[in-house]
């Protein structure tokens, strides 16, 4: 994808033209609404006892037409800025579910981003760069009406006016280092105290509470100073702000005042429109500029999502593999293998033939790196040394395709949905199948007369262990997965269970290889199994399969 997606030219590109176009329109027309205010507010002092009702009715209709416009310009954008968010929103989000769930991003990491940090984009970056455009328009529309009504006293009033924007962000930095001394003593404050209460058992056991009394009281009165010299800096911060409005107030209203009485072309009325236009130009400044401000705090974030944005999720290529008709494997190689952690060795120049329809139960102590085994056969991790081969319709190759494999893990994720759902996860397969594969794992009496209309609840919360486990079997036969790798799927299921869930995967018409510390070399010998154990980089095998 060209160019950065959370960039403000990318995300504009997402928004049909038309609809940018109204968007620009309503926000013009909407920055007219301070120069309107002023226009009709300062046109009232006009009017007198010699003023005709005709003259004040039109003053009346001429208002509220122009209110009129202003409001439905005011909520036309409003509507069209939603309408741009939910495009935005939609267009993000989608693609973001997408390239984490490939990526394999922390759930709580996904669902954090999505629910908090888009929010926050949407709040302090795209909504605020279109109110600061906003914030200009109606400043530089306003500015304009005031040097249009009188150019000399327009220049006055905003020479004033603009100290006013500045004198907040002049206090703010040493208000910060008032903030962060309170806050560094109120902390030390608190550490004293929770001294003091933690340990008066030993304080007074031993008559010694006079000395920490002292020390905490000594504190005490070093943090109220410090608070009480903060509140003194914001009173100060806005003493300064009251005086300079005063300052800006009566200043230009003087000048205002000696060009009228001159015969300047000043009216009363021209010095209150100013006035109050004067406002709109100073203050949607300030707004736009403490709005920069938070829209800066989003550039980590922004990046930080970005990054995930970058990189590929070749959906379309996964979509076909999964439609894909799977070759069939013959046999797996293993060939000297040697696998190691850091210093840790996992495998040590094992060799082993795994093929079609073999049954094989893998045990070791913990930590020996069972699991290991499993993502080296899938390719997921490559040996240190020695290779893996796969015999792949007749035809010996280095490396596998990883949709042959299905690892049912010990607590399999169950979806909030039906049972046809968590069989095809979506995808399009016919009823038949799925019906075929509940059969196969015995859920087809177990789930009423319509099993595959069953809703799941609670990520399969009324479903038992043995349950749920075998709807992960059946999906793996759904999916025509040929070899089943089972990771300790009957660690939690009751003795019933795991005995019908070994049933069930020894009797399969699949390769399987099953992780498990409720079966050892003698169940392995009554079951028919092939056994592997693991211990030290070794790994034993004998064969109990009836050939």
């Amino acid at each position: 994808m060209e160019g950065s997606i959370m960039s403000l030219k990318k995300l504009f590109s997402f928004i049909p033209k038309w609809l940018l176009f109204l968007l620009f329109i309503t926000l013009l027309v909407s920055s007219f609404e301070g120069v309107v205010n002023s226009a009709i507010i300062g046109y009232l002092p006009v009017f007198n006892q010699k003023s005709s009702v005709t003259e004040f009715i039109k003053f009346v209709i001429v208002s509220v037409i122009a209110y009129i416009i202003i409001y439905s310009s005011v909520w036309l954008f409003s509507k069209i800025q939603n309408k741009i968010v939910y495009i935005i929103n939609t267009k993000l989000k989608a693609e973001y579910i997408e390239k984490a769930t490939f990526q394999r991003i922390d759930t709580n990491k996904e669902i954090s981003t999505l629910i908090n940090d888009f929010k926050l984009i949407e709040t302090n970056y795209f909504t605020l760069i279109v109110q600061i455009i906003s914030d200009i328009c109606m400043s530089l529309v306003s500015t304009l009406f005031i040097l249009k009504l009188n150019f000399l006293l327009g220049i006055v009033f905003i020479l004033f006016a603009i100290p006013q924007v500045f004198i907040p962000n002049i206090y703010q930095s040493f208000l910060t280092r008032r903030s962060t001394t309170w806050s560094k003593n109120n902390s030390e404050f608190v550490k004293k105290l929770r001294d003091l209460m933690g340990g008066r058992d030993i304080l007074l056991r031993y008559h010694a509470f006079t000395p920490a009394y002292k020390k905490i009281k000594q504190q005490l009165f070093l943090t109220e100073a410090s608070y009480q010299a903060l509140n003194d800096s914001k009173i100060s911060a806005k003493l300064v702000s009251w005086l300079w409005s005063l300052i800006s107030l009566f200043v230009p209203i003087s000048v205002g005042f000696y060009l009228m009485v001159n015969h300047q072309g000043i009216t009363a009325a021209t010095i209150l429109a100013i006035y109050l236009a004067s406002n709109q130009v100073m203050m949607p400044l300030r707004e736009a500029i403490d709005d920069f401000a938070s829209v800066k705090t989003t550039s980590s974030l922004r990046q930080e999502i970005e990054n995930i944005f970058e990189k590929d999720s070749n959906l379309d290529s996964h979509n076909k593999t999964v439609a894909d008709k799977p070759a069939v494997l013959q046999q797996i190689l293993g060939k000297q293998l040697s696998f190691s952690f850091g210093n840790k060795q996992i495998l040590k120049n094992t060799s082993f033939t795994i093929k079609h329809n073999d049954k094989i139960l893998l045990t070791g102590a913990s930590g020996m790196g069972k699991s290991t085994i499993f993502n080296l056969l899938m390719g997921t991790l490559l040996p240190t040394d020695g290779q893996l081969v796969y015999q792949v319709n007749g035809q010996y190759q280095s490396q596998v395709d990883p949709n042959m494999f299905a690892l049912i893990q010990q607590d399999p994720y169950i979806f909030n949905e039906t049972i046809r759902f968590n069989l095809g996860l979506g995808l399009n397969f016919s009823d038949d199948i799925l019906l075929n594969s509940l059969k196969e794992v015995g859920l087809d009496q177990e789930l009423g007369n319509a099993p595959l209309d069953y809703l799941c609840e609670n990520g399969g919360s009324n479903l038992s262990g043995g349950q749920r486990a075998r709807l992960e079997i059946a999906r793996a036969l759904v999916f025509n997965r040929q070899v089943i790798l089972a990771d300790e799927i009957d660690a939690n299921l009751d003795p019933q269970n795991v005995l019908q869930i070994e049933n069930l995967l020894t009797n399969i018409n699949k390769t399987v290889i099953m992780i498990s510390h409720h079966m050892d070399s003698k169940h392995a010998k009554q079951l028919k199994l092939q056994h592997w154990n693991l211990d030290n980089g070794k790994l034993d095998i004998e064969n109990y399969q009836a050939r």
